[in-house]
């Protein structure tokens, strides 16, 4: 498998999640802030493939809500009851980035949990930021 985006200006496509979803593979990864995007800081791409070769950029997300403001990137995907769903750091906040949610019926067009951020630790135990989030089933729970 080989996929950049050259969106920015150079071939880039930072931590990659790859899911099979209605007969397509599905690819979220990171991108840098670029010259006319739309929202600020780094955001999420998408793209997709029949085969696991060939991959055709189909958009990006873009800021919505507080919790975005700055950027949000490192996309973590999973397929749940036939929507993707997206765990995602906030980006340019610095202690206080914070893990976000938003699921797709289609792969391409998300919608936001409106408690976002689900995630955003706090007292003596944490550095206070929370980045770089995966989900996985297990014993029929979610666990992040």
């Amino acid at each position: 498998m080989y996929f950049a985006d050259t969106v920015a200006g150079k071939a880039f496509s930072k931590d990659p999640a790859v899911v099979r979803f209605k007969d397509k593979y599905w690819l979220y990864y990171s991108v840098p802030p670029f010259q006319g995007k739309n929202g600020k800081g780094w955001t999420i791409g998408v793209a997709n493939s029949d085969n696991l070769v060939d991959w055709t950029k189909a958009g990006e997300l873009h800021n919505t809500g507080e919790a975005e403001k700055n950027g949000f990137t490192a996309p973590g995907a999973i397929v749940l009851n036939d929507k993707v769903h997206l765990f995602y750091q906030t980006y340019g906040n610095e202690k206080n980035d914070s893990i976000c949610h938003a699921w797709s019926d289609d792969g391409l067009n998300f919608t936001r949990d409106p408690s976002n951020p689900i995630f955003q630790p706090t007292g003596n135990w944490t550095s206070g930021r929370a980045i770089d989030a995966d989900v996985i089933v297990f014993k029929d729970k979610l666990l992040l």
